[in-house]
């Protein structure tokens, strides 16, 4: 079990009780500034593998392999410097953690949605390019990229709570910030990570991705400090991009797209 902070230095009023971040407190938990740079190396390289242009990733199934890569580099980097230690991460599902899940998905579409009235307002924002893509699919070929995003999905998940957990070690573990002060300096800096990395995506539109690709993933973080198991984040992930990928392809079909 995690060591549970002091009272008062929780939000109460949105983290659960009984668990805290893995990682942080402890010397049993806690990762040194080597093996935390050895992780966000390996992730860092992951990243690299799911976007390097090579001709196989490209292939239907090859399409895969960065995804696989992107997630299993940086958790076998965690099992290596932390032996037995990954399972942190990652909790058992409770009927409340689904409900966590929809919630969430929920949020991240909202609030993603306000703000992207609000940034098309000044710039113009880039579309997605599988929602494009989306549009002239069939419903096997649709299958197959919900499925294939599952993976990617965990992988951007993992881009964003390691080094969210990697600051919280350094800002409170490390530097001694209040609980409270680094949970929002790790929130800041693994959103800015993740925003960033969607640049390429979006054609390098930053107000769209520190806007609206921000707001979204805010939304998902919550999910991670509401219940620490990553699997609700992710799960929430997976819902909001099926929800939009879904809606987008149900309106091609609506409207004759071919």
């Amino acid at each position: 079990m995690s060591a549970i902070p002091l009272p008062g230095s929780r939000f109460t009023w949105l983290e659960e009780p009984g668990r805290d971040f893995p990682f942080v407190h402890g010397a049993s938990q806690r990762l040194s500034a080597p093996r935390w740079a050895f992780v966000l190396a390996m992730l860092g390289l992951g990243f690299v593998a799911l976007v390097a242009p090579l001709p196989f990733f490209e292939t239907r199934y090859g399409q895969l392999l960065p995804a696989l890569l992107f997630v299993a580099l940086p958790l076998c980097a965690l099992g290596h410097v932390a032996p037995g230690q990954v399972g942190r991460l990652f909790h058992r599902l409770r009927a409340s953690d689904l409900a966590w899940m929809v919630a969430f998905a929920l949020l991240a579409l909202a609030v993603s949605a306000a703000m992207a009235i609000v940034v098309d307002h000044f710039t113009t924002v880039a579309e997605n390019p599988a929602a494009q893509a989306v549009e002239h699919m069939a419903g096997a070929d649709i299958a197959w990229l919900f499925l294939k995003t599952v993976p990617q999905l965990l992988g951007e998940e993992l881009l964003t709570m390691l080094p969210f957990l990697a600051t919280l070690a350094f800002t409170h573990g490390t530097l001694g910030l209040p609980r409270r002060d680094a949970v929002l300096w790790a929130g800041g800096v693994s959103t800015l990570l993740f925003s960033a990395a969607h640049l390429p995506t979006y054609d390098w539109n930053v107000a769209q991705c520190f806007l609206v690709i921000g707001a979204a993933r805010v939304a998902l973080t919550l999910a991670y400090v509401r219940t620490k198991n990553l699997w609700v984040p992710m799960g929430a992930h997976v819902l909001m991009d099926w929800t939009a990928l879904g809606a987008t392809w149900a309106a091609a079909r609506a409207g004759g797209v071919a």
